[in-house]
């Protein structure tokens, strides 16, 4: 690896900023982390791919997402008459939001409390939240392909995968960009920090790579070969 390790190869995404906005749990999410580029001779290449002599190699890690950030008035409306409480303390101008923030909303006309403002960065999620394995939800294990009406995109706004064959549940992309075998890495168990042998990537019972775009219901395995 030349001093690289598999965490320059996967990037890290960005921290997701979570609030409570009148109860119900409202994400922020991370930018995802630019991928990595690895490059044999001029052309893309995987980490299991043999090297000879004078071939010419070209790495660049990824780098890391940013961390999430929002302001008050992503979620709520400021100055129209409505009671603005972050963490039981009543605000009237706009301020940046922390996660573990509580804030209630409430309307001044009427004394009860208001939806929060929709917006396009902002997802609300079931208490399970982003990255769970959700077997209650989860589709049912397919016996023979994806089937003609099966789509590249989840349902409901989530998506499910049979990883290491467990099923995982995931939420759509804010962005509606796909998911790569790399985003899977993190929920596979291993800890690339301390790796000691070649790690595997397959979809759908063959080799896979970083960058590989994922669909809906494909069977994939990463695990450790000592």
């Amino acid at each position: 690896m030349n001093g690289y390790n598999y965490q320059d190869m996967i990037g890290r995404s960005g921290q997701n900023l979570v609030v409570s906005v009148n109860g119900k749990r409202t994400v922020f999410y991370g930018e995802k982390a630019e991928p990595s580029v690895l490059k044999l001779n001029g052309e893309e290449t995987q980490l299991s791919d043999p090297v000879n002599t004078e071939d010419w190699i070209v790495f660049v890690p990824a780098s890391r997402g940013k961390n999430a950030s929002a302001m008050l008035s992503d979620v709520a409306e400021l100055g129209k008459g409505n009671k603005v409480l972050v963490n039981d303390e009543e605000v009237k101008e706009d301020v940046p939001l922390k996660s573990g923030d509580s804030i209630e909303i409430e309307s001044a006309a009427a004394g009860t409390k208001e939806e929060p403002v929709q917006n396009a960065g902002v997802e609300r999620m079931e208490e399970a939240g982003s990255g769970s394995l959700n077997t209650a939800s989860a589709a049912p294990v397919p016996q023979a392909g994806n089937g003609e009406g099966e789509k590249s995109r989840g349902s409901k706004g989530k998506i499910t995968f049979f990883l290491n064959n467990n099923p995982l549940t995931l939420p759509l992309k804010p962005d509606h960009h796909p998911y790569y075998l790399m985003d899977m890495l993190e929920y596979s168990g291993l800890d690339f920090k301390n790796v000691t042998g070649q790690v595997v990537l397959e979809v759908n019972g063959e080799n896979g790579y970083f960058q590989q775009e994922l669909h809906s219901r494909d069977r994939i395995m990463i695990y450790q070969v000592k």
